[in-house]
């Protein structure tokens, strides 16, 4: 490393204290976060879709719109909305500018994701060992799984 690189790593400083420029806005300011929380008993695939409304949102935003899954319990951040100019302020038109999207969102259960849970499910309980007269639930059946005697082997 050269002399003036060390220089510079020792004197580089974050501190705003003697910043003197535009007003130094939060990061409440600068962007928007979705967050979505699966608290069903289900996985579930979901989608969100955006729209403008009236008044035009001063956002970078997916034309798109936004698919995926959660898992049961999972909480995900999805998207993140960053400002086009964030010079301007959060509120302007008498809305914040998330308020300005008109947001839909649609889920249903993750019929794929359930099967594939079931069937670790009913591995693992087939592979387990097994205690005698223990019983177990698979749906609405009840099965008695019966040890193995030597003998009968």
């Amino acid at each position: 490393m050269s002399e003036e690189q060390k220089t510079i790593d020792i004197s580089l400083d974050d501190s705003f204290e003697d910043w003197d420029g535009d007003k130094v806005h939060s990061c409440d300011d600068l962007i928007y976060k979705f967050t979505l929380n699966n608290n069903t008993q289900n996985p579930i695939n979901f989608k969100i879709k955006l729209t403008e409304s009236d008044i035009p949102a001063n956002l970078h935003w997916p034309r798109t719109g936004i698919k995926g899954c959660l898992d049961i319990g999972e909480v995900k951040v999805v998207c993140i909305l960053t400002k086009i100019r964030p010079d301007l302020p959060a509120f302007s038109d008498g809305m914040l500018e998330l308020e300005k999207l008109k947001i839909d969102l649609s889920w249903k259960i993750n019929e794929a994701k359930l099967k594939q849970i079931a069937n670790q499910n009913l591995k693992e309980a087939k592979s387990a060992p097994s205690k005698q007269g223990a019983t177990i639930r698979f749906d609405d059946k009840v099965d008695t799984i019966k040890s193995a005697t030597e003998n009968e082997i």
